[in-house]
């Protein structure tokens, strides 16, 4: 199934192993180095895309959706369509053990995913929900509306990000020899099931079907298909092939292209949910949109200091 997942530019989806019921088991990585005290929110990121077939249920008690979590199936020209943010791929821890690095808690009612710990390049994300306090409990049920509408706004209607993979293939890191025997069987004890599944065979990584990442020869950006190299290529030459045949201004990609006929014929085809207004291109409308999010969560303050 096609699943369109909003989700910061520091994380990806690696899928690290399938369970007895022959689901994927898919977990959020970081793709790059993360301070601590960085700060990343539910509706926080792009929308990248992928083919997810064999996703674990998410049930309706589950906790996250109390802190931002949205996930929802569709259809979309007869074809079912997953539709989610970061959230739902995040480990759970249920204490505060050593291998959390995100917490969440809520300020003014308002999830907030807080790095307490430096997160390393590839390392998996797992979060430890706070308790929320009694008082809470009664603006739960309007906090999940808000986000769920804004969510759904969101991640159907913002437009691809083609520039980053949704799903990522960890490296294989080179693993350093253990200078004694103890140490040896330390470190084979510590080695978790992502271990197992970063070091293991190029024979055995090649029957998950995974795609190879095709390296920019300028940047070191990586991409899964030729298609997307070769577009982003034309960041570094110039090259805008795409002309447009009433003003001549020229274009890198065939979007582009298309957008900037709208100013011309004045066709506005995306139009925000909320309040009717239309715009040339999805991109203005992901923009437009945040401030409603804005509003409503001035709005939702007030009234949450009425009820208090």
């Amino acid at each position: 199934m096609e699943t369109c997942v909003l989700i910061p530019k520091e994380f990806a989806l690696v899928t690290t192993s399938l369970t007895s019921f022959n689901e994927s088991q898919v977990t959020v990585y970081s793709i790059t180095d993360i301070k601590e005290g960085s700060l990343f929110y539910p509706f926080q990121g792009t929308v990248r895309t992928d083919k997810l077939d064999t996703l674990k249920h998410v049930e309706n008690n589950d906790c996250r959706y109390t802190f931002g979590l949205y996930d929802e199936v569709s259809y979309k020209y007869g074809k079912r369509v997953h539709h989610c943010n970061w959230i739902r791929f995040l480990t759970v821890s249920s204490s505060y053990d050593s291998n959390v690095n995100l917490i969440c808690t809520k300020v003014k009612g308002d999830p907030m995913y807080e790095v307490v710990k430096s997160i390393m390049i590839h390392q998996e994300l797992v979060v430890y929900y706070l308790p929320e306090r009694p008082e809470q409990s009664i603006v739960t049920h309007i906090h999940s509306m808000l986000y769920k509408k804004a969510m759904e706004s969101f991640v159907k209607d913002s437009p691809l990000d083609l520039s980053l993979s949704l799903m990522y293939r960890l490296p294989n890191l080179p693993l350093s020899p253990p200078s004694s025997e103890d140490e040896h069987k330390s470190t084979l004890s510590n080695c978790s099931d992502i271990n197992k599944y970063i070091y293991q065979t190029p024979k055995r990584r090649a029957m998950r079907n995974e795609r190879s990442l095709l390296p920019c020869d300028v940047c070191s950006k990586s991409f899964d298909r030729p298609s997307l190299l070769k577009r982003h290529m034309r960041t570094h030459t110039g090259e805008k092939p795409h002309e447009c045949l009433v003003c001549g201004k020229g274009f890198s990609t065939s979007s582009s292209l298309n957008t900037h006929r709208r100013i011309h014929s004045g066709e506005k085809p995306h139009e925000c949910q909320i309040c009717g207004k239309r715009f040339t291109a999805s991109s203005n409308l992901y923009y437009h949109r945040m401030t409603h999010i804005k509003q409503s969560c001035t709005s939702l303050k007030l009234e949450l200091k009425f009820i208090l």
